[in-house]
């Protein structure tokens, strides 16, 4: 997507993604909680510019610590 249109906003790029990617897993319920989770990060030079799109969707989870 990007080498057919270099000028492209990255958060337009993230989101044809994610369509694109919910398209192919359309059977998913992607509602649920425990679904699938991603983190994304795109770095671009543009223009004499650098251009850089972050996306965290990814939980994290800690085991419980004995009472002290």
């Amino acid at each position: 997507m990007l080498i057919e249109n270099p000028g492209l906003a990255l958060t337009e790029v993230l989101r044809e993604g994610i369509i694109r990617a919910r398209g192919l897993y359309a059977q998913c319920d992607l509602t649920n909680p425990n679904s699938p989770s991603s983190t994304v990060a795109i770095v671009r030079e543009h223009n004499g510019r650098l251009d850089c799109l972050t996306l965290a969707d990814s939980p994290s989870w800690s085991a419980p610590t004995a009472a002290r």
